[in-house]
């Protein structure tokens, strides 16, 4: 798309490293949490990429891989080449595995590419339809597994009424992919474009597509990875306007500057605030890792109760299950997370933390290391013995009920 080194370079560092300069100066300038500070925030978090390597790698790859699978397709309608076709549809696979959004994203690019390509031409359009039906059933099969799963799996029914939130407003969308949607906008103007052309021009809007079907779980995900083809679709449109003179220096750099430098800096110190709030767990003392092993070893079976955020790790740890933990599968979330609050902070009484335990089916309570009041005494009645310690980091084992552990 960009004949131009220079073009490819600045193309490739805003769709790689973009970060919204407008979420950074609402969340800045505003006094206090408000609605439109964590819609912009929100927006922005979807579209920055440091964002999927800070705990999501599945985004990384699914994302990062989407790219090669256009590619390897547009080359493959080219070459007729067999080989780049079954590299398209495993990409697809792969896309839809990992990230079912973007997977839906790629399907709906190749559809419309191929359509707008092809739909005048009788027998172009039947070799593309030939061409386009592996890569749309690889691409398919995880989505059909994962909506399968969302009607028979109890635990992904639940996931999808935990996170059965509407979207966010409009404007939060324009206003979001704005800086880089309005040059890009310009890039539309083309008329005579190739199969490459249009997967580029259709690609931010079929995102956007996914995003507004009422079909899905969590549809913000679909936002991950279109700053890519706006970045590009912006340098087209900057370099029609240029025509053959190169890009300005000065202006350039200070452009990339704006786009990237306030926004990623904003997103870093929205980080840091979380792991010094301690809203996840993004770090393990040993004494933690201590806690953990033994929990793992303890024969027998028996769930875990634990702080909010450290239930979201414990099972992939030791294989067992949690009172609360991750967000997507816990039900009454809210309330939970009080509950748990009240007893690792030592805000209730000790009828109501032992009550608590009891209530939760929990066979061992886990207190990580920032968690400091002293349970021994409020959980004496109903425990084992005093707490088991690793360091920093304890374990109660709880008396088990009449019927033993399940």
């Amino acid at each position: 798309f960009l004949a131009r080194d220079g073009d490819r370079r600045v193309a490739v560092i805003l769709g790689l490293f973009f970060a919204s300069p407008i979420a950074a100066v609402v969340g800045w300038t505003s006094a206090a949490e408000s609605t439109v500070k964590f819609n912009l925030d929100f927006v922005s978090g979807e579209l920055w990429t440091g964002t999927y390597l800070w705990g999501y790698l599945f985004t990384a790859v699914g994302v990062g891989v989407m790219p090669l699978g256009l590619l390897a397709f547009e080359r493959a309608r080219t070459a007729s080449s067999t080989r780049l076709l079954v590299l398209a549809s495993a990409v697809g696979l792969i896309v839809s595995w990992f990230q079912p959004w973007q997977g839906a994203t790629f399907a709906l690019i190749l559809i419309v590419a191929s359509l707008m390509t092809d739909c005048r031409d009788r027998s172009a359009a039947a070799a593309s339809a030939k061409r386009l039906t592996p890569v749309l059933v690889a691409t398919a099969l995880p989505l059909v597994y994962y909506f399968l799963l969302s009607k028979y799996d109890p635990s992904w029914r639940l996931a999808g009424e935990v996170n059965n939130f509407g979207r966010w407003p409009w404007w939060v969308t324009v206003v979001g992919i704005a800086p880089l949607a309005i040059p890009a906008l310009f890039a539309y103007r083309e008329r005579s474009l190739d199969f490459g052309g249009w997967m580029l021009r259709v690609w931010p809007i079929a995102g956007l597509a996914i995003f507004y079907l009422p079909v899905g779980t969590f549809p913000f995900h679909a936002f991950q990875g279109i700053a890519l083809p706006l970045a590009v679709l912006a340098i087209v449109a900057v370099r029609d306007w240029l025509g053959e003179r190169p890009l300005p220096l000065i202006w350039t750099v200070a452009a990339v500057a704006v786009m990237v430098v306030p926004g990623t800096l904003y997103r870093a110190d929205q980080m840091r605030g979380a792991v010094q709030a301690g809203r996840q767990a993004f770090f393990l003392e040993p004494g933690e890792r201590d806690a953990l092993r033994w929990l793992e070893r303890q024969p027998g079976p028996g769930g875990v109760l634990a702080p909010l955020a450290d239930g979201a790790y414990i099972s992939a740890y030791t294989g067992r299950e949690v009172w609360a933990g991750a967000g997507s599968w816990t039900p009454d979330l809210g309330w939970r997370g009080l509950a748990l609050a009240e007893l690792f902070n030592g805000l209730g009484g000790a009828d109501a933390d032992q009550a608590l335990v009891v209530r939760s089916g929990a066979r061992f309570v886990f207190a990580p290391c920032r968690s400091k009041t002293d349970l021994d005494q409020r959980l004496e009645p109903i425990t084992l013995g005093p707490a088991h310690r690793f360091g920093c980091a304890r374990v109660w084992e709880i008396r088990p009920p009449a019927g033993g552990w399940r």
